[in-house]
């Protein structure tokens, strides 16, 4: 049986070497030194590999890896090779995760030029060359493909913006799907235009100029916007979650201020207490601040206490010890004992009240 010996290549000039070989006879590339270089700088210097499969693995790799530095040698590599058309076409799907700046136009442009038909006709159709506003708004709408258009839309990169914007700028409807998808793209691009448009998503249009049943649908878009914006740092992300909580009435806002420790919204979390909407999220958000629980019951439990029955009263009391309770269990304080209920110092001296047999309720 005859086993092929293997061939081994120079990875600087790609000339033919021994396998024992540490220093390329013909350029005195020391291969050591190449292969501490970068990982990117090696698969573009890869490109000129005279085996194709070792060029096709350095182009499926500069594609996943979408910097738009190695377009120019993407486009030289396809034009090095005209009749491999498999290539070319793999290098075009490179070029259309890459964002679409100056660089990968010019790749582009160079590979209008390609001998083959079939390579020219997808240069001049790469996604984002003439991508406008109106073709993003369409793969939005297009709910059946949101999965195949995704990398089609990412790989735009801010080039996405201005058509993602159009599309959130369009009135809501009750099928909410587009705009949902729309909100998760621009949460993928760290880009400041993107950072805007997630903030007029959620200040724009307000829900109480909207339809029931569109503003119940609206209502979740502006809550994936919110929590795109409370994971990242700003000025304004304090005050962006409490306008979310106070004003559009969104229970995820109560769950990012839990989230990011925004104390300055505790007492109207507090308030919130009893609301049939938020008082779940609030009740959480607050259990997150211990530091600020006492002081943000203070003013709601002295309104409570002050209700005209005697049931109303007493509810209050069970609800701020029961509060109190979970907030002790979860940060007890120093020298405190199991089992031990604290009421806190805010609860004002309870009204010495009877009811009607002259008998204080039970």
């Amino acid at each position: 049986v005859m086993s092929e010996q293997p061939t081994w290549f120079c990875p600087e000039c790609h000339a033919e070497v021994g396998a024992q070989d540490t220093r390329c006879p013909h350029c005195g590339a020391d291969f050591d030194i190449w292969a501490a270089r970068p990982y990117g700088e090696r698969l573009i210097l890869t490109l000129q590999h005279p085996l194709s499969e070792a060029r096709m693995s350095a182009i499926i790799a500069l594609g996943k890896r979408g910097d738009s530095a190695a377009a120019a040698a993407l486009a030289a590599c396809a034009l090095a090779h005209p009749s491999d058309v498999v290539q070319a076409l793999e290098i075009l799907r490179a070029l259309a995760r890459m964002p679409a700046d100056a660089q990968r136009e010019a790749a582009r442009s160079a590979l209008l030029a390609h001998p083959a038909h079939a390579v020219r006709s997808a240069a001049q159709a790469l996604p984002g060359t003439h991508t406008d506003a109106a073709q993003i708004a369409r793969w939005c709408h297009a709910l059946a493909e949101h999965a195949e258009v995704e990398p089609r839309i990412a790989a735009l990169g801010s080039a996405a913006i201005p058509g993602l914007r159009a599309l959130l700028a369009e009135p809501p409807e009750v099928v909410n799907a587009a705009r949902l998808f729309a909100v998760q793209m621009l949460a993928r691009i760290d880009a400041p235009a993107a950072h805007s448009a997630l903030r007029e998503t959620l200040y724009q249009p307000p829900l109480d100029r909207l339809a029931p049943v569109v503003a119940e649908a609206e209502r979740a878009v502006k809550s994936a916007a919110l929590t795109a914006l409370a994971a990242c740092e700003y000025d304004e992300r304090a005050d962006d979650i409490a306008w979310a909580f106070n004003v559009a009435r969104l229970p995820e806002a109560a769950h990012c201020a839990g989230a990011q420790r925004v104390h300055a919204l505790a007492p109207a979390l507090a308030r919130a207490l009893d609301d049939d909407v938020l008082g779940a999220p609030a009740a959480t958000a607050l259990l997150a601040m211990p530091d600020a629980l006492d002081a943000a019951l203070r003013a709601p439990l002295t309104e409570w206490l002050q209700r005209d029955t005697a049931r109303a009263r007493l509810g209050a009391c069970a609800r701020c010890c029961a509060w109190r309770r979970r907030g002790n269990a979860r940060s007890p304080r120093r020298g405190s004992k199991p089992g031990v209920l604290r009421i806190p110092r805010c609860v004002p001296p309870l009204p010495a009240w009877r009811g009607r047999n002259g008998r204080a309720p039970r």
